[in-house]
């Protein structure tokens, strides 16, 4: 195994020369790039990769351009590189043209019965890019890939290309993805209801996915009116949109303020078959979770609604739950002025006292509570009893100097 951070892809020589003191024999290379000035510098790794990699990481540390010639000559290396791999079952690389997605893919499924645990492709969009390429190839091979967790990533480095582009590419791409058989994770800059279509396509394919994840890179703000084409479609997450055997959704970046509770039909739920939802890095508001108290899956286990503006915590949650994060909301601790006509703080800080009684795990940093949440979380510690060993069975994480730990 070897981990590089800093590689600079700018001098195809001093690349030349790192790469020619790699074991033969390594199964396992992590590569940080910090710069690529020059398509023939990654052509010169790629020709250099041994071919006994069971695991192949390339990170983009801090390659904000890419050279405009990136791909031409790159590309067709890379290929070869990985039809000579036939170990190889780990694939992550984040330095990628986006319309070479399809070829990669079926060097990747060229060894006949080859199961790769991961695949996970970063793929970029530049000025240059030809959308019209992002399409099937006519490679003939007889044997799907098969892959257990699939992550994508469609972004761009260049400020000049709008999202709608990105968007785009995503569409034009996942009809052309494997089904993975354990989790699958997307990244686009909006979802719309254009690319669920495609995505519930993916899904119904993927009898076996347990986890699923999609991310947002450019959130869009309330404005009080749906937008089909680049709001995230909500009400689309219906219990036949899944396949039954999921039990992790995990939505970031993607909800603005009171988008649950505005544009969702009154008669959707969660699925019932989730045990772990995220909701971190969104905007929810308190609204939100009114509208959600009655929509959580009956058998949610963990829930993370970190990162948000909620002010107050609707309960009761579902009393399986074990952990709680709601780190970061710092409207959490707030308590209203004394004419303000919003809640009291007892009625603020009772959803505190409402938590299950079998909760194993509160995250509340960074949410400015005061002295009076603080003793309700002791109160709530010491209910929950303690360890043969003496430790509490409530575990919380809060800021330092709240007298929690």
């Amino acid at each position: 195994m070897l981990h590089v951070y800093g590689l600079d892809l700018g001098d195809p020589t001093v690349v030349s020369n790192f790469m020619t003191f790699l074991p033969n024999t390594l199964t396992t290379l992590v590569l940080g790039a910090e710069a690529l000035y020059c398509d023939w510098t990654l052509k010169t790794l790629y020709d250099h990769l041994p071919v006994t990699l069971r695991a192949l990481t390339l990170i983009n540390h801090r390659i904000g351009e890419v050279p405009e010639d990136f791909g031409h000559e790159s590309t067709p290396a890379l290929l070869d590189a990985l039809a000579k791999m036939a170990a190889l079952t780990r694939f992550h690389h984040e330095i990628l043209r986006v319309e070479d997605a399809s070829v990669i893919l079926d060097a990747l499924a060229a060894h006949h019965g080859r199961r790769m645990c991961l695949i996970s492709l970063g793929l970029l969009v530049t000025e240059n890019t030809n959308m019209n390429a992002i399409g099937p190839t006519d490679s003939g091979l007889d044997a799907p890939l098969i892959v257990d967790d699939l992550d994508v990533r469609v972004t761009s480095l260049d400020d000049s290309v709008h999202g709608s582009i990105s968007m785009a590419c995503m569409h034009y791409l996942l009809p052309l993805l494997p089904n993975p058989t354990r989790s699958l994770r997307l990244e686009s800059p909006q979802w719309n209801v254009l690319l669920f279509d495609c995505i519930g396509d993916l899904m119904r394919a993927s009898p076996t996915l347990t986890r699923m994840h999609l991310h947002a890179t450019e959130m869009l703000p309330f404005l009080g009116q749906f937008n089909p084409w680049s709001h995230f479609p909500f009400s689309a997450l219906l219990e036949d949109f899944f396949p039954p055997t999921l039990t992790s959704l995990s939505l970031t970046k993607c909800l603005p303020g009171r988008f649950a509770c505005e544009f969702s039909n009154p008669d959707w739920s969660f699925p019932s078959v989730l045990t772990d939802i995220d909701l971190s890095c969104n905007e929810l508001t308190t609204a939100d979770l009114e509208f959600l108290r009655t929509r959580w899956p009956p058998g949610l286990v963990s829930l993370n609604l970190a990162h948000n503006k909620i002010d107050a915590v609707f309960v009761p949650l579902p009393g399986t739950l074990r952990v709680l994060d709601l780190s970061h909301n710092r409207a959490l601790g707030d308590k209203p002025q004394p004419n303000d006509e919003r809640q009291s703080n007892d009625e603020r800080n009772e959803w505190i006292l409402g938590l299950p009684p079998g909760l194993r795990e509160l995250n509340v940093v960074g949410c400015m509570l005061d002295e009076s949440d603080v003793e309700l979380l002791l109160t709530m510690r010491r209910r929950a009893g303690t360890t043969k060993g003496g430790h509490a069975r409530l575990q919380i994480r809060a800021d330092e100097g709240q007298a929690l730990k």
